[in-house]
């Protein structure tokens, strides 16, 4: 096999695969990110972090 058809089908193969993924990312369905949760301890939290100086405990 030379070179050339080589090169050609695996561009062919690079292209079908691309196309494939955008067809398969098109139709999944969205699922929106989950919302984080509210602590009622968030003040606390705030007032570690700020005593560490940033540092997420």
């Amino acid at each position: 096999m030379s070179a050339a058809f080589v090169i050609a089908v695996v561009v062919t193969v690079v292209v079908l695969a691309a196309a494939v993924a955008v067809v398969v990312n098109g139709t999944r369905p969205y699922v929106a990110p989950r919302p984080t949760p509210v602590d009622a301890d968030r003040g606390t939290q705030a007032a570690d972090v700020t005593a560490d100086g940033g540092e997420v405990s």
